[in-house]
């Protein structure tokens, strides 16, 4: 089961701080779901929004980081007034104040475990350093995760793609064949804080 893009270690050597995140904000009523491990874009109000990502169809601006969770105070129904703490943000979520505040892993050095889903074609250490796309899936409203996945279909050249392969996340360090779906290593290639956009 896909379950978005998980934070794993850092690619200048270091250990991976747990928790290493900035705060961002959501915008009271943002009409989409958000689950842990979706990556996430900024818009030009400042706050922050799903990012679209699909084979050939990428997200309309680059991706900030991946969304780890969020904080905010709901003002109405049964837990009115009441501070909530959670991995998902609900859609259409009515709050006291303008924003939410989100949790994300926005480290450009960041590498991320992701499934590959291996379905018609295999990725193989051939494709390591090639670029690619996620596939963005609903997440799991019960268990709060991301269903964002990577389509092994077509890897792109070694300057396209939202993700750069990185290498297999396999525990004896194979590449599966085409029909079972894998984990790998990916970083975020068109990241915000890899190209620095002048403006969103």
């Amino acid at each position: 089961m896909a379950y978005g893009l998980h934070p794993v270690r850092n690619a200048n050597g270091g250990t991976l701080r747990t928790n290493n995140f900035c705060d961002y904000k959501i915008a009271d009523d943002y009409n989409t779901a958000l689950y842990r491990g979706d990556p996430v874009i900024v818009v030009a109000d400042g706050t922050i929004a799903k990012a679209i990502g699909d084979e050939g169809t990428e997200s309309t601006t680059t991706i900030v980081g991946v969304f780890w969770g969020c904080d905010y105070t709901p003002d109405t129904g049964a837990y009115s007034g009441v501070p909530v703490f959670d991995s998902a943000w609900p859609a259409s979520q009515s709050i006291q104040g303008s924003y939410a505040n989100a949790m994300v892993y926005d480290d450009p050095n960041t590498i991320f475990k992701c499934q590959s889903d291996q379905v018609s074609t295999a990725f193989t250490q051939a494709s390591v350093f090639a670029g690619t796309d996620f596939t963005w899936v609903a997440g799991n409203a019960l268990l709060k995760t991301s269903g964002v996945y990577v389509n092994s279909d077509s890897p792109g050249a070694l300057t396209d793609g939202q993700l750069r392969i990185v290498g297999t996340a396999e525990d004896d360090g194979t590449w599966s064949a085409a029909g079972t779906a894998m984990d790998i290593l990916v970083m975020i290639d068109e990241g915000f804080w890899v190209n620095r956009p002048a403006s969103i």
